[in-house]
């Protein structure tokens, strides 16, 4: 996995827990690098046992963790990969082409980064089904994304994930509604 989500993950942590909370994570994780370049790739069992640690120090399980920094991140991507978004693109709209266009593009100039398959579809005027595809199973941190990204773009939404890897199937699918 790519150093972006562990400069994120370090951001989340400090900003979330305290300024010190990030080194006793690494520490604890055993990770043995306090700060990770972001276009340098690390091992995914980096980003599980940091995730870990962290739901240890915070208290809360692995896939609340996922959540919470998949909202955190979501700002940070609407940032950094901004050139990727169309201006005109509303919420369900930058859903539909996560994969085809931003994916795409950061998989084109980064040939090592590989970010989760998704396929979204519409399914209504304010609902998207999404289905995510990863090794990594990071559904949560997915979810997570798309909650931060929905209060990016001042959208109330329902999410809802009928089926989960988590549960053996072969692919999580994500339901996005639009509330009011």
């Amino acid at each position: 996995m790519y150093g972006h989500i562990f400069a994120g993950m370090e951001r989340f942590v400090s900003d979330t827990y305290g300024s010190k909370a990030w080194a006793k994570v690494v520490n604890e994780a055993g990770a043995g690098i306090e700060k990770y370049l972001i276009l340098q790739e690390y091992p995914d069992s980096e980003v599980e046992s940091l995730i870990t640690t962290i739901s240890g120090v915070a208290g809360k399980s692995s896939q609340d963790i996922q959540f919470e920094l998949g909202q955190f991140m979501a700002e940070y991507f609407a940032r950094t990969y901004k050139v990727f978004f169309k201006p005109s693109w509303d919420f369900y709209e930058l859903l539909e082409n996560v994969e085809n266009t931003v994916h795409r593009e950061l998989r084109l100039y980064n040939p090592g980064m590989t970010p989760p398959e998704l396929s979204c579809s519409r399914v209504g005027s304010r609902e998207v089904l999404i289905k995510y595809n990863s090794p990594r199973h990071m559904c949560a941190f997915a979810r997570g994304l798309v909650q931060g990204f929905a209060t990016h773009y001042g959208e109330e939404i329902e999410i809802v994930e009928d089926d989960c890897m988590l549960d053996g199937k072969k692919e999580c699918l994500i339901k996005v509604k639009g509330g009011g």
